[in-house]
């Protein structure tokens, strides 16, 4: 469950707590609150500590794929086996009700520019997780009147791209 923004330091020292407490954990997840690949050095810097102290654990990495895509190799090599993407639409028009912007660095999206290339990174980034061997599971919120009627669309182009679950 998560609560708060850790640095990596802080993640690895919950965790270790949370593994003196319950020895039989065996997945590691990184999850919001926030994106994890805003702050990408972080996210890879958390995995890196775990990956180190337990060679053996699972890992997780719940995103909304946008910034995904430049991380793939890394990921892999850290033995990242599990992807959570979230997508709430494959139709620009429908995701610009959604998102009112995108930012990538200092360059802001808005409309249905922001739309369109939030789901072309994310259905890039779901196509090249499955592509790597991840087991990709897409969550889709449905919000009612915007993208409620979409949600079959959503999992069948997520499917097309190897997401292996589809959850609305």
């Amino acid at each position: 469950v998560s609560a708060e923004v850790l640095s990596p330091g802080q993640a690895i020292a919950y965790f270790d707590m949370l593994v003196e407490r319950l020895p039989n954990i065996t997945v590691a997840a990184i999850a919001g609150p926030g994106e994890a690949f805003s702050t990408p050095e972080e996210t890879l810097e958390t995995l890196r500590l775990i990956r180190k102290k337990y060679p053996a654990m699972l890992f997780c990495i719940a995103t909304n794929g946008f910034n995904v895509m430049p991380y793939i190799s890394i990921l892999k090599e850290y033995g990242v086996t599990h992807m959570t993407v979230t997508i709430n639409a494959v139709k620009p028009d429908i995701g610009e009700k959604i998102y009112a912007w995108a930012r990538e660095g200092t360059e802001i999206y808005r409309g249905k520019e922001a739309a369109g290339t939030l789901i072309d990174r994310q259905l890039g980034a779901i196509e090249r997780l499955s592509k790597a061997g991840m087991f990709v599971k897409v969550n889709t919120v449905l919000i009612p009147g915007i993208n409620d009627h979409h949600a079959v669309a959503v999992a069948e182009r997520v499917s097309k791209l190897g997401a292996s679950i589809f959850n609305a």
